[in-house]
C-alpha cells in the first residue's frame, strides 16, 4: 500500500521532496513508454532539479506560492525556451498524480496562466543593435559564421549547423536546404554583395567536398543530427557576454528575417518557400509586425476608402431640394474647417446619410455646388452640429 496514497485538497499537495522523490519510479515505469533516451533523461533532470530546488528551499508541500516562487527561480536560471520546457515536465508529473488519484486537483492548475504567461510566450526578434553586439564579441568564434547564417537566411539554429557546401548554389547564389524538423523544402536566396554572400565566398576559397558541414565545428557537435543542446548552451555564454536579455535567443534571429519578410509585403506563400515552414498558421507565429508598417498600413486603407477625410461643418439654413431612395436631405451645410481634404471654408455640402438620433455624431457627406448638386463621387465624415428628422 503507498504510504502517501489518498486526494487532498487543490489547494496544496502535503508531499514533501522525499515522499515525491518515492513515487517517480511508478511514474517512470509508467509513463515514460516509447520516450526516446534523450526525452527521458531531460525529464528526469527536469524533476530532480525540482526536488533539489524544494529541498533547499525547506518546503515540505507543494502550495501555489511554493510554484510561483519556483517559475520565478526559473526565469531567472534559464532561457524562455528552457524554462517553459521544464515546466512542463513538472506540470506532467502533476497530471500523472491527478490521474492515479494520489491528489484531486494539482496547485499548479491555478497557476498556469497567471504566473507562466512571461514564460511561455513567444521569443522576441532580435534588433540589429543586439546582432551587432553579437557579432563583436564572438569574433574570431565560428558561432560568428552561425549568426550570421541565421540572422540573414532566418534558418533554425539546427538547419544553419546542418548545412553542408552541397546545399549552396555558388553560381545562382542560393542556399537550398531541407528542414530538420518540418522536413519541409526552403530556398534562401543571397546576393553576393551582401553579408551573406561575402562570407560564403570567402569561406569558399579553400576547395571543400559536397557532403562537407560548412561549419564543421558546428556540424561535429550535433547530436543524431538534430541535437543542439552543446551549441546553444556554448551561444548562451555568447549572449551573457553580449549583455543581451533573456527576451532574445538565437531563435530570435529567424523571428526578426521572417519579420522582416512580412513587413515587406511578400506574400504569405513566398514567404513560407523562403522560411520553410508548411503552414501559415505556424509561420504568423514568427511575425512581429512594425507598429510604423502597421500605421502606415491604416493609413493608406483610410486613404483609399476615405475614412481619413473628414469636416467641421455648420448649418447655414438653406433648405435643400432634391431627394434619393435612401436619404432626403432638409438642410444645407458649409465646411468651416476638415482634414485630408483641401475643402476652403463655405463650401457647400449636403448629406447622404443621417438620422434624428445622429445629434453630436459622425454623418456621411458629399461636396456640392451652389445648385445644391452632388460634385463627384466624394464623400467625407462630417461632425453633425444640427439635425433634423427626415420628413
Amino acid at each position: 500500500m503507498n504510504p502517501i496514497a489518498g486526494r487532498f485538497k487543490p489547494a496544496s499537495i502535503p508531499f514533501n521532496s522525499d515522499q515525491l522523490e518515492s513515487l517517480l519510479p511508478k511514474y517512470y515505469e509508467m509513463d515514460f513508454v516509447g520516450l526516446t533516451y534523450n526525452t527521458i533523461s531531460f525529464n528526469k533532470e527536469a524533476l530532480n532539479q525540482f526536488l533539489k530546488w524544494m529541498r533547499k528551499g525547506g518546503y515540505e508541500s507543494v502550495t501555489v506560492e511554493m510554484l510561483h516562487e519556483y517559475i520565478k527561480f526559473m526565469q531567472d536560471r534559464h532561457t524562455t525556451m528552457m524554462a517553459t520546457n521544464r515546466w512542463g515536465r513538472v506540470k506532467r508529473f502533476f497530471l500523472w498524480m491527478e490521474r492515479l488519484g494520489y491528489i484531486e486537483r494539482s496547485p499548479h492548475h491555478v497557476v498556469r496562466n497567471r504566473v507562466t504567461e512571461n514564460i511561455s510566450s513567444h521569443v522576441r526578434p532580435m534588433t540589429l543593435e543586439e546582432y551587432l553586439k553579437l557579432k563583436q564579441v564572438s569574433e574570431g568564434h565560428w558561432l560568428n559564421w552561425i549568426y550570421t547564417l541565421a540572422w540573414n537566411s532566418g534558418m533554425a539554429l539546427v538547419d544553419c549547423c546542418a548545412l553542408r557546401w552541397g546545399d549552396i548554389n555558388m553560381d545562382q547564389c542560393y542556399i537550398s536546404v531541407r528542414r530538420k524538423k518540418s522536413k519541409a523544402a526552403a530556398v534562401i536566396p543571397f546576393s553576393p554583395s551582401d553579408e551573406l554572400g561575402k562570407a560564403i565566398e570567402a569561406m569558399a576559397q579553400v576547395k571543400h567536398d559536397p557532403d562537407d558541414f560548412v561549419c564543421p565545428e558546428a556540424g561535429g557537435r550535433l547530436r543524431d543530427d538534430t541535437r543542439t543542446g552543446l551549441i546553444r548552451r556554448l551561444s548562451l555564454h555568447m549572449f551573457r557576454k553580449a549583455g543581451l536579455s533573456k527576451g532574445v535567443s538565437i531563435h530570435s534571429m529567424r523571428r526578426s528575417f521572417i519579420t522582416m519578410l512580412a513587413n515587406s509585403n511578400m506574400n504569405t506563400v513566398m514567404a513560407s518557400k523562403i522560411s520553410g515552414h508548411t503552414s501559415p498558421k505556424i509561420l504568423a507565429r514568427y511575425v512581429f509586425p512594425d507598429p510604423n508598417v502597421l500605421r502606415k498600413g491604416v493609413a493608406e486603407a483610410k486613404e483609399k476608402f476615405g475614412m481619413d477625410n473628414f469636416a467641421y461643418v455648420e448649418p447655414s439654413n438653406v433648405r435643400v431640394k432634391g431627394r434619393s431612395i435612401s436619404w432626403k436631405p432638409n438642410s444645407h451645410y458649409i465646411v468651416k474647417s476638415g482634414k485630408g481634404l483641401k475643402l476652403p471654408d463655405g463650401t457647400p455640402i449636403t448629406f447622404v446619410f443621417t438620422s434624428a438620433v445622429a445629434e453630436g455624431r459622425k454623418a456621411v457627406v458629399t461636396p456640392c455646388d451652389i445648385e445644391m448638386n452632388p460634385v463627384g463621387n466624394l464623400q467625407i465624415i462630417a461632425d453633425i452640429t444640427d439635425v433634423r428628422p427626415f420628413v
